[in-house]
């Protein structure tokens, strides 16, 4: 980032994968870890404990006021740490070369949230002037009054980058005597933050609350004149455009984008937002022949005076004295707005809550979900709206000389559509039906994951933005993160949940239930499945599935495999879908053996599937509460096999597997008696009729068909099931090779954590260093494994997944998103995730 110090995240702010448009970074102000070994020179300042006149601007010496570090730090190069409490401080000046940290305790730990370092201008002016090549990172920026644009940070031109602050109470005041002769006139702009001539900064992972303009475009933030960068993963909540202004100056309650400009805008939350007094874009407003790209942001219950309560986006300005200039170029001007979720916002007429397209906009419209607001209105626009869900009424009129034909493409319209435009319309769902070539009528069915809360007690802090709920019956954690919930009239974002206890953006204090909406995606038989927003879901690209079994596909190509772990019903399914791994160990080995859950996690995968591959769902292999510790265990444990297997998953793990034998009561209690490799040894199949209805149906398959396919590969070579052991202690190890000569296994791996344990050592460890009897008995597994044609599980990590795999590791564990990156692009693999 133009040449400055990086920073490594202390909580996470990279992307996740979820399903459908649920992946979006973190949003709001993290704590990061400052490198200040990178820098030549660093500062310390301390409200409470530093002096100015006696200060050196060191750890033990520190300076009182932040101003005095900005004129004394040595630039470049320079970091100044700043120390939690309040800096009455205004007009700041940044300097290029000059880096600003806040949130330190006395001991100079970091935490932005509670160690907050506030500067406050007390309403004597604006808080900050920004300079190129400078960051701002971890402050609170409060009290900032100005008659002019930027109360909080000004950016004339430059890159600075203003990262995890929180911008609060901060006010544009109208120009003097305000009474111009035209509506749509510059005011002053910017609530909190203002970028003009040509700016590029980056701004990321801040949190804009309660700023305000009199008369000026953009609550929370404004671009005007040719502006870049990038506007990321922030949460806009509560900002306001327009207090007092009769001229309609004030568009964009959090943001606007004007005149040129053509930042990023991802990742951000944008909620409860209003532009006032006959404006447009309560949400976001962009304008005079902007492009920005707008993707992947949750825009929710913003309201806008006049036009589009979520997004307004228009090509010419308002204009009552000059000619309107001629429309730009494609490469000049073309909007994008991509996989972002539009709910509950709404403008007066109600006819364009979600969204309005306007005056010879041109851009790409898609991806996109809308549901619960006021409508979708496109109007006298060149686009191509594609693969959207639409679940609103939707106006789409009139054109001007000079558009080109419009493209309607793919989308799902749940409402009226009153069509009056020059454009395609072709490939859609629409409730009430349509013509023209392609289009179906009839509603969508979508997955039915919204949720009733019950909420037990509920507290709001005004310092972090966020209402803790304790909810009675929780969902599952990772099914939960950026939905939206509803309570009445007020909304909020989930940021995080952790038990009982949900953390949302917004105040819902005093709730005692909420609605945590659904996501809006499609079941697989839904009329006009592969429509939509859901799209993506349905195409998995070019690849074209060979097997049910994701992960016997890829090993049969030589491919190794990389696994996540789950465990829940129906919500966790819904949540694993579109996992990133190749299959999913259901762990019932140290948590309770609950079927009737695994029944419906396993209906979750199918509701949200299928996988990027194409598959209907990632494979699932599940560990049972089974130890393989002789024959008569393992035979009178087998209902456990046919239990989880008649659920529809892809195989079982067999742990302690000590004994041969029980090996082959496991083989065993895994195979239909009509499967006749290896009878003389193994024995007839115990798995019975009856097994195969709902496991069918988890496959796609008839009952017939299941019952062929349900056997142990890679014995049965046309098989679908796979069967691991565990040889995790001592005695299993001893008898390594006589166990994994057992036919109808798959994979083995020697359980380097309770193999330790079985050795003596306390600290169970599965990553490098490991003690040297488990690396003997990992290499004495692997050994047996490659004799006997089976696959060897171990840990991989980023570092080490390469050597792993040239070792002969074929299944790697560890869990790690980036280490299977790594290893994908190792062995060329082709296959998506």
């Amino acid at each position: 980032m133009n040449g400055l110090k990086p920073v490594a995240m202390f909580t996470c702010l990279a992307w996740t994968v979820f399903a459908s448009q649920l992946a979006m970074a973190q949003a709001g102000p993290q704590t990061t870890i400052v490198d200040i070994d990178g820098y030549r020179h660093v500062y310390y300042v301390s409200a409470e404990t530093g002096s100015d006149e006696r200060g050196r601007g060191s750890r033990r010496a520190p300076w009182a006021s932040i101003a005095h570090a900005l004129r004394s730090a040595k630039a470049p190069d320079a970091a100044v740490l700043v120390a939690a409490g309040e800096y009455s401080e205004h007009s700041l000046a940044l300097r290029a070369g000059v880096d600003l940290y806040g949130g330190y305790d006395e001991d100079w730990a970091r935490d932005v949230v509670r160690n907050r370092s506030v500067i406050n201008a007390n309403g004597q002016g604006r808080v900050v002037a920004a300079a190129a090549d400078a960051r701002l990172d971890g402050f609170e920026l409060t009290g900032g009054r100005i008659r002019g644009a930027g109360a909080a940070v000004y950016i004339d031109g430059g890159s600075p980058v203003l990262s995890n602050n929180f911008f609060f109470d901060n006010q544009t005041l109208g120009p003097e005597n305000w009474n111009p002769e035209y509506w749509h006139e510059t005011a002053h702009d910017g609530g909190a933050v203002y970028c003009s001539n040509g700016g590029g900064p980056i701004v990321l992972g801040n949190a804009f609350a309660g700023n305000r303009t009199e008369n000026g475009r953009g609550g929370g933030l404004a671009y005007d004149g040719r502006c870049g960068g990038e506007i990321t993963a922030n949460v806009f909540l509560n900002n306001t455009a327009g207090l007092d202004d009769p001229m309609r100056s004030s568009d964009g309650g959090a943001l606007s984008i004007f005149r040129w400009s053509s930042p990023l805008i991802a990742d951000n939350i944008v909620l409860n937002n209003e532009a006032r007094s006959k404006n447009d874009g309560g949400g976001i407003f962009v304008a005079l022949w902007s492009s920005p790209r707008i993707e992947g942001n949750l825009i929710v219950n913003n309201e806008a005076g006049d036009d589009a309560g979520g997004l307004f986006v228009g090509g010419q300005e308002h204009r009552y004295d000059a000619p309107l200039d001629p429309l730009p170029e494609e490469s000049a001007f073309y909007v994008r707005i991509t996989d972002n979720r539009f709910f509950g916002n709404r403008n007066s007429s109600r006819n364009s809550g979600a969204a309005r397209i306007t005056m010879e906009s041109r851009g790409r419209i898609s991806g996109n979900t809308l549901a619960l607001n006021e409508g979708f209105y496109i109007q006298r626009s060149e686009v191509e709206v594609v693969d959207n869900t639409i679940l609103e009424n939707v106006l789409f009129i009139e054109t001007k000389e000079g558009l080109k034909a419009s493209r309607f493409h793919g989308n799902i319209v749940g409402g009226a559509f009153d069509f009056d435009t020059l454009a395609t319309v072709e490939d859609s769902l629409f409730r009430d039906g349509f013509t023209g070539n392609g289009n179906l009528e009839g509603e969508a069915a979508l997955i039915d994951d919204g949720k009733t809360l019950a909420i037990v007690s509920s507290a709001y802090s005004p310092a972090t933005l966020k209402t803790t709920l304790r909810v009675a019956a929780p969902p599952a954690a990772d099914s939960v993160r950026n939905r939206v919930i509803v309570s009445g009239r007020r909304w909020g974002v989930v940021d995080s949940i952790d038990g009982q206890v949900m953390s949302v953006w917004g105040d819902l204090s005093g709730v005692s239930q909420a609605q945590l909406l659904p996501t809006y995606r499609q079941t697989p038989a839904s009329p006009g499945w592969g429509k939509g927003a859901d799209a993506a879901r349905a195409e998995a690209g070019d690849w074209q599935p060979a097997r049910i079994n994701k992960s016997i596909e890829l090993l049969e190509n030589g491919q190794a495999i990389y696994y996540a772990a789950g465990y829940g019903g129906y919500a966790q399914g819904l949540a694993m879908a579109a996992t990133w791994a190749d299959y999913i160990v259901y762990n019932m080995e140290h948590q309770p053996p609950d079927f009737a859950q695994l029944r419906e996690f396993m209906r979750g995968l199918v509701d949200a599937g299928p996988t990027p591959s194409g598959h209907r769902t990632p494979a699932v292999i599940v560990v049972l509460p089974l130890l393989g510790l002789d024959g008569y265990t393992v035979r009178s444990g087998g209902w456990m096999v046919q239990q989880a297997l008649a659920q529809g998953v892809h195989g079982v793990h067999l742990a302690r597997a000590r004994d041969p034998e029980a090996v082959r009561r496991f083989v065993q209690a895994a195979r239909y008696p009509i499967h006749k490799q290896a009878l003389d040894e193994l024995g007839e199949g115990l798995r019975g009729w009856g097994s195969q209805n709902f496991a069918a149906w988890v496959w796609g398959l008839s009952s017939r068909e299941y019952l062929q396919r349900a056997d142990v590969w890679p014995l049965n070579p046309d098989g679908e099931i796979m069967l691991g052991v565990k040889l995790e202690d001592r005695q299993a190890i001893a008898n390594t090779e006589e166990t994994l000569a057992v036919p109808g296994i798959a994979f083995a791996e020697h359980g380097p954590r309770d193999l330790g344990l079985s050795f003596g050592y306390l600290d169970g460890r599965a990553d490098p260093p490991l003690p040297d009897e488990v690396n003997a008995a990992g290499d004495r597994v692997l050994e047996a494994a490659r004799s006997n044609g089976l696959f060897f599980l171990d840990n991989v990590l980023p570092d080490n997944v390469r050597g792993q795999l040239d070792r002969g590791v074929m299944i790697g564990a560890g869990r790690r998103e980036d280490a299977a990156e790594i290893g994908r692009e190792h062995t060329g693999r082709r296959m998506p995730w």
